[in-house]
């Protein structure tokens, strides 16, 4: 899989459905000079999101939001509409209804899996104490922040100093009602199966377990 760079935002936050579950508006071709392509911003990819620095005896702390893409929305106002059509290409649209192409939108939706410091020095999966702003940049994690993000060397069990796979936002993700979010946790197990070797055959277990679930579920 080649790395997408930590540094190329994909878009911004709009809306959103809880306090764990956002909308992300994609970049349109209008809007920046090179808008990203559909492979930045796929389906299971992980994305990071930076939250308002609360503030402790003065200082403030920064920290992002981690989540996971799970869905994707295409907002189009012509699709329904009856009647006469003054112009059939963007590039006539772009002349005779601007409007039209401001209105056109392609949006991702994401689900919180956790936060991390902006050093990286801290790594935690879970609710989120805070929520991102309206406007702020969703940004596609690479390689090597997804791995940070699965890594844990905190002293404590199971793994004591020697860093262990951690994923504590699985059962979250594939608690949810909602069946796209357990087939995004098989992509983020499968992604994670090749950046990962040493871990492949715990990470393809479980793998095969939630296919093996969702397989019961669908035959009812």
């Amino acid at each position: 899989m080649t790395a997408i760079p930590a540094t190329r935002p994909i878009g911004t936050i709009v809306n959103s459905a809880s306090h764990i579950d956002y909308w992300c508006q994609v970049y349109g071709p209008h809007e920046i000079a090179d808008p990203p392509n559909p492979a930045e911003y796929p389906f299971g990819q992980f994305v990071a999101i930076d939250l308002p620095p609360p503030r402790t005896g003065g200082v403030p702390v920064g920290e992002r939001l981690i989540g996971v893409i799970y869905d994707t929305v295409l907002m189009n106002p012509a699709f329904g509409a009856m009647g006469p059509r003054l112009s059939t290409s963007d590039e006539q649209r772009a002349v005779f209804s601007p409007d039209y192409l401001t209105e056109r939108a392609t949006l991702v939706k994401i689900l919180a899996l956790g936060v991390t410091s902006l050093d990286g020095t801290r790594v935690i999966h879970g609710v989120p104490a805070l929520a991102p702003q309206l406007g702020t940049l969703v940004t596609p994690l690479d390689d090597a922040g997804v791995c940070a993000f699965h890594v844990f060397a905190d002293g404590g069990i199971p793994g004591g100093a020697q860093p262990y796979l951690h994923m504590g936002y699985l059962p979250q993700l594939i608690g949810e009602r909602n069946g796209l979010l357990q087939h995004a946790a098989l992509a983020v197990l499968e992604r994670l199966r090749h950046l990962m070797p040493a871990h492949e055959r715990m990470l393809s277990i479980i793998g095969r377990n939630l296919a093996w679930k969702l397989s019961v579920e669908t035959a009812g």
